[in-house]
């Protein structure tokens, strides 16, 4: 197999050299640093990033009125669950607990090998806390292009990540402006009016219990469980999990017939969803039905801005008993159903972004797999 990789720009066509990364860098290890060499804020005198291994914030610790690395390297995760990822860094900085450095022997672009060396498998193996050193990672081959075809790679995969980053923190902004409205809505600051623009009754305060009917789902046999849907197996089956809606099969059978919500039970308790559809509530999950005409997307958001807790020595459960008292403001039937529809129309643009985030992730992905060998 040619050192080529499957997409290219086209005023390139020479193979890629191969080489291990001990003879494309020095490699160092970062150490200790006083704690009187160290603040949680940027200061004139602190004013040099501290990096760890952590993945979050790129692993920034701190900041330092002192500085080991001056710019132009890649640092690269030694231990823990964030072994192997890298990040390119062009300013001074302290790296600490053996945070692995790069310093490039020759001229090569930095953020291009980034991307070539998180698309690395690092793998060592360890019975304790995971750890790779710089003679380990010294040894690993990698391939690479001249500088010109780095710099272009780079460049373009650079945009593709401005796009992810726009994304997440438009996705970010709106949820945060999601959650302001909601605690201005359900503390009644801010209120709805009719068409007419006469304001609507006051609102009501009672117990969970006196609003709506609560039971819990229960076990359901095998033979009515599938992992897959079809023209049998088609109804949803809900436990109380907090990924992929609670989903946890398709069966033949349902038990809820009936437009209502469903609450986590256990685990992480309090997690309210509202369901239009036939389904099998499994595993405790709690199922919601209102005594009188509700609109269950306000009571999904009314109910999940409670803060549930629950006393256990085990896994935290919840109980029909239990939530039915806590008690829930809300407003007129009409006043709900403008309340749903406005907090809707955020959920859908939320949804559109992270359908557009999880897109372009997608697209680097497939990028990253054609662009390097």
């Amino acid at each position: 197999m040619s050192n080529v990789p499957q997409l290219r720009f086209k005023e390139f066509s020479e193979e890629w050299e191969k080489n291990k990364l001990g003879n494309i860098f020095n490699i160092t290890a970062g150490g200790d640093i006083k704690s009187e060499y160290v603040s949680n804020k940027k200061t004139n005198e602190f004013q040099y990033p501290i990096y760890a291994n952590a993945e979050k914030d790129k692993g920034f610790y701190g900041y330092s009125n002192l500085y080991k690395i001056s710019e132009n390297v890649i640092t690269v995760a030694g231990r823990g669950v964030n072994l192997g990822i890298a990040h390119a860094r062009n300013h001074k900085f302290y790296p600490i607990v053996r945070l692995l450095v790069l310093n490039p022997k020759n001229d090569e672009d930095i953020y291009f090998f980034e991307y070539q060396i998180n698309n690395l498998r690092l793998f060592i193996e360890s019975t304790g806390v995971p750890q790779l050193t710089a003679p380990q990672i010294s040894i690993y081959n990698i391939l690479y292009p001249s500088k010109q075809e780095q710099e272009k790679i780079a460049s373009f995969l650079s945009l593709v990540d401005t796009k992810i980053e726009q994304l997440a923190s438009k996705a970010k902004l709106l949820q945060e402006y999601k959650k302001g409205v909601m605690q201005k809505i359900f503390s009644q600051e801010i209120r709805f009016k009719n068409d007419d623009d006469s304001c609507y009754p006051e609102w009501t305060e009672e117990k969970l219990g006196d609003v709506f009917k609560i039971n819990a789902g229960g076990d359901i046999s095998k033979e009515n469980v599938s992992s897959n849907q079809n023209s049998i197996f088609k109804y949803p089956i809900y436990s109380n999990s907090d990924k992929n809606n609670g989903l946890y099969g398709y069966s033949d059978i349902y038990k809820i017939g009936d437009d209502c919500l469903t609450v986590t039970g256990r685990g992480t308790l309090g997690i309210t969803i509202a369901r239009e559809e036939n389904f099998f509530p499994i595993v405790r999950l709690l199922v919601l039905i209102g005594k009188t005409k509700v609109n269950y997307k306000f009571f999904e958001n009314a109910i999940n801005s409670i803060r549930f807790f629950v006393e256990s020595t085990g896994v935290p459960q919840l109980t029909g008993p239990q939530i039915s008292s806590y008690k829930v403001a809300y407003p007129s039937y009409k006043e709900q159903t403008k309340i749903a529809n406005f907090l809707s129309s955020i959920d859908s643009k939320i949804e559109q972004i992270q359908k557009q985030l999880d897109s372009t992730k997608e697209f680097k992905k497939a990028l990253l797999q054609q662009m390097f060998v």
